[in-house]
């Protein structure tokens, strides 16, 4: 019994080794196939201000290269962007991708790019990079941060005084901000603030060179502005349209411009509201006004209309509860199936556009509106272009020395270093 107990478990052995060594055969070919592989040599971008951001990516492959493509978002935008590159014949590959930053494309400095790429060879397989990210800065300056409410502000060369001011007046404004657009935890937005025009004239887009107009500039798909001056009302009226942009959800039609400046221009902490009687005059109707118009004095009547409207609607179409009204009526615009402005304005205010229009033109509220040909622009701060005016100056006196000293020298020419007075005993004198 014990022998057969014995022979039974070494047989048992024996299976288990042959069934061990089987197995192992079988997946031997496996364990030993060579998997071809895509391998990263080198990747790096750099922030090239004012011009662009460089993407630069070295890869290599046992297989033949196909496509990279690089995969990028700006400030947190909902949307992430890509570029690709094909090519054949290449085990190894480098590549740059450029991001222009200036004119149509500009990007605010201080901006967060995050990257990865995509790589992929004629098999069909592929690498995904891990996601880094780059900022984009202005290196002309040293810049400084606060945290105002969900605002991340950055400036430069400001005294500690004014950014304690400015940081106690805008906290209140900010509540304000999210209460009004029904926004418990507003989304992080970024500003950027320069102190003079001057600084960024060249790299901004072209609808932002117009100093009577535009002080500041809103990316709403990045959710950040740009400004020049620590000034409170330009703040607070860039921060309006990127919380706006939040109220909205998903709404993929843009509202009109008129609503999107009016409310904005509304929140403004020192804004100046104009009656509908005198403006009417100088302004076109109310559903021509979907985009902001291309001239100074146009767009400056723009404006004043766009905030007297909304201040029409907030406080005199139905006093009693117009700011109830209008917060339902942005709740209404910002739900799928994202009605109309016209539907909105029907279904919570009982009224259309055109009714709107009439009864606003009747309004006496407000202060009554220049008539066209008179100066209608806020003169901007004589500091605004400060630098400028400076080098300007400086300019100037430097053309006035040379012109002076110039004709200094032909009414009374210098002597000659080299020539010698003889007097009487001049040689060359008969």
């Amino acid at each position: 019994m014990m022998i057969r107990l014995k022979w039974l478990s070494n047989l048992f052995v024996i299976l288990v080794l042959a069934s061990t060594i089987i197995c192992a055969s079988y997946s031997l070919p496996v364990s030993a196939q060579t998997i071809p592989g895509i391998y990263v040599e080198s990747s790096h971008a750099l922030s090239n201000f004012p011009d662009n951001v460089s993407f630069n990516l070295t890869v290599a492959s046992h297989e033949e290269l196909r496509s990279i493509k690089l995969s990028y978002q700006i400030n947190n935008s909902p949307t992430w962007l890509s570029v690709i590159q094909h090519f054949e014949n290449h085990h190894r590959m480098t590549t740059r991708f450029v991001l222009s930053t200036s004119g149509s494309n500009f990007l605010t400095p201080e901006s967060t790019i995050k990257y990865f790429y995509d790589v992929s060879d004629k098999n069909g397989s592929s690498l995904k990079t891990p996601t880094k990210e780059i900022k984009y800065v202005d290196p002309r300056f040293e810049w400084a941060k606060i945290q105002i409410g969900p605002l991340t502000l950055g400036y430069h060369d400001q005294s500690d005084e004014a950014i304690e001011q400015l940081t106690r007046d805008l906290t209140l404004n900010f509540e304000i901000l999210r209460e009004f657009f029904l926004i418990k935890n507003p989304k992080p937005i970024n500003g950027i603030i320069y102190n003079h025009r001057s600084e960024l004239v060249n790299e901004l887009p072209e609808e932002a060179t117009i100093p009577e107009i535009y002080h500041g500039f809103a990316f709403l798909d990045q959710q950040v502005f740009l400004g020049f001056g620590m000034e409170h009302d330009l703040i607070i009226h860039e921060s309006s349209h990127l919380l706006l942009a939040q109220a909205m959800n998903e709404r993929k039609t843009p509202l009109p411009a008129w609503l999107q400046e009016g409310v904005s221009s509304y929140m403004e902490p020192s804004r100046i509201s104009y009656d509908g009687y005198s403006l009417s005059k100088q302004t076109v109707p109310l559903s021509s006004m979907e985009s902001v118009p291309q001239t100074p004095v146009e767009i400056a009547y723009f404006y004043r209309k766009s905030e007297s409207v909304v201040s029409f609607l907030l406080q005199e179409l139905q006093p009693e509860n117009g700011v109830t009204l209008f917060q339902s009526f942005l709740v209404l615009l910002a739900n799928s199936p994202y009605p109309s402005v016209n539907q909105s304005l029907d279904e919570t205010f009982g009224i259309t556009i055109e009714e709107l229009d009439r009864q606003w033109q009747g309004s006496l509220r407000g202060i009554p509106s220049p008539s066209r040909g008179t100066e209608i622009f806020q003169t901007p701060s004589p500091f605004l272009f400060l630098d400028t005016w400076l080098l300007g100056g400086l300019a100037i006196i430097v053309v006035l020395i040379v012109t002076v000293k110039f004709f200094k020298n032909k009414i009374y020419p210098q002597k000659n270093e080299e020539y010698t007075d003889f007097g009487e005993n001049d040689p060359y004198n008969d």
